[in-house]
């Protein structure tokens, strides 16, 4: 392989996508042609995150990928065919792929957002698509249903990168945090390579979560278009977000994942059986 050739995208059907999209929850399994946009998202992470490779040739393997599916000759790497055959029968769009990958150019031309606004656009070009192509594969196509879908989606992708805050700024050199409201609660880039929340970042964090929560009760709604199973997955997605969220801040450490305890996961269930939204 050259080294402007793009590695081969690996086939698991998602199943070792770090982000976990909405929509990796509500089909399972995901068959093969979500499996596909899972495969193709799951790759675009690793590209961003692969510092050994220079930014320039990684940008450039993000970009032969959008070409090929754009291409009018069917691509050689069986996960992009499998998409680009998915695109011209209508199983699936071909713009959220596009932005799909558009988010990872911004991911890597853009180490840290400069505000809020540059943040949420690059979490509505990582996060939206997979909602979006699973609702086409629903034939769900409201604008009101679309539009929760999005919300969702966002919020989704949003809440996990704040999960992975020390990780981004000691491994990989990415911080999700937005520059200006680091700056505006006295945070320092060396406290999140120290790995524990100082009470200006705890207030920090909390801020962005709060923020987090409209977009996410938002979207949650959208259960109602899925029927009584699938809305029943989608509030406790939801809520096991929302709850790893708080455990998280409760936790005081950046580097640990949080993980959710038996009787989170009551707490879990038991409100998503409760609340039909």
């Amino acid at each position: 392989m050259s080294r402007n050739t793009p590695p081969p995208i690996t086939r698991d059907g998602g199943r070792h996508f770090a982000g976990r999209p909405l929509a990796l929850y509500l089909a399972r399994p995901p068959g093969a042609t979500l499996g596909a946009v899972y495969d193709l998202g799951a790759a675009i992470e690793r590209r961003v995150d692969e510092m050994a490779v220079d930014v320039g040739e990684r940008r450039a393997w993000l970009d032969a990928w959008a070409a090929d599916l754009e291409g009018a000759s069917r691509p050689a790497d069986p996960v992009l065919a499998r998409l680009w055959d998915a695109v011209r029968r209508d199983r699936l769009q071909l713009q959220p792929l596009l932005d799909l990958i558009e988010g990872g150019r911004r991911r890597l031309d853009h180490r840290q957002p400069a505000n809020f606004g540059e943040l949420m656009a690059v979490a509505r070009l990582s996060g939206i698509p997979y909602a979006r192509q699973y609702l086409h594969l629903k034939g769900i196509h409201d604008p009101q249903a679309l539009a929760r879908g999005d919300a969702l989606g966002s919020a989704l992708w949003l809440l996990d990168r704040l999960l992975a805050t020390a990780p981004e700024a000691t491994g990989q050199g990415r911080v999700t945090l937005p520059a200006d409201e680091m700056e505006r609660f006295g945070v320092a880039h060396d406290e999140l390579c120290r790995g524990h929340q100082s009470p200006a970042l705890r207030r920090l964090l909390r801020h962005q979560f709060q923020r987090a929560l409209g977009p996410l009760n938002a979207g949650a709604v959208l259960g109602r278009e899925l029927g009584p199973l699938r809305g029943l997955v989608l509030r406790m997605v939801v809520l096991r977000a929302w709850q790893r969220s708080q455990r998280f801040q409760q936790q005081g450490d950046l580097a640990e994942s949080p993980r959710l305890q038996p009787n989170d996961w009551i707490k879990v269930v038991s409100h998503a059986l409760r609340n039909a939204w």
